[in-house]
């Protein structure tokens, strides 16, 4: 394989799908911590929410 194409029609906004309910509460609290992920890059930009390993060495070091 040497090339995958991908079309989407007909898309709409987040807030209009629907949700699926479930007894799981860690599904509750994922989606909570991506929601809050969510909200933290929509105010301070999309590099806010990442990945710990993309941090550099000694960023957060305290002395």
């Amino acid at each position: 394989m040497r090339s995958v194409a991908l079309r989407a029609e007909g898309l709409m906004g987040a807030e209009l799908a629907s949700h699926q309910l479930s007894f799981d509460a860690a599904d509750d609290k994922a989606r909570r911590a991506e929601a809050a992920a969510d909200r933290a890059r929509a105010r301070f930009g999309v590099s806010a929410v990442r990945p710990a390993g993309f941090l550099r060495t000694g960023f957060l070091d305290v002395a």
